[in-house]
């Protein structure tokens, strides 16, 4: 039956509360124990909370950093290949004008001998 199930009446004036007086100081002590505990549960949890939010902030900013410097990097290898192919371009044409004044410093020779 639910009355079987109802909670003991702890009013001071009801026999509970009287005959076992050291019992029943022991339960409220344990509530107001446990009820500390929870809260002490709450505020860690709270605290726990904003770590994560913060942590996930910082996540964040790091991928954001690491994206700009991926973006920076493939820039920077854009205009290192750029400069490199100037480089070999303008080697060529050193060298091709290197051979130029080789030839014009033979032709001279050869219309000598001629």
């Amino acid at each position: 039956r639910s009355s079987d199930l109802q909670a003991p009446c702890l009013a001071p004036e009801s026999a509970l509360y009287r005959g076992s007086g050291g019992a029943l100081r022991r339960m409220l002590s344990r509530l107001q124990e446990l009820k500390r505990e929870e809260e002490t549960l709450l505020r860690i949890k709270a605290a726990l909370h904003d770590q994560l939010n913060r942590l996930k902030v910082e996540e964040l900013t790091l991928q954001s950093m690491i994206r700009s410097k991926e973006a920076t990097t493939s820039v920077e290898d854009t205009e290192e290949q750029e400069t490199s192919a100037s480089q070999v371009d303008n080697a060529a044409v050193i060298n091709q004008t290197e051979l130029q004044l080789n030839r014009l410093e033979q032709d001279p020779e050869e219309i000598g001998r001629a």
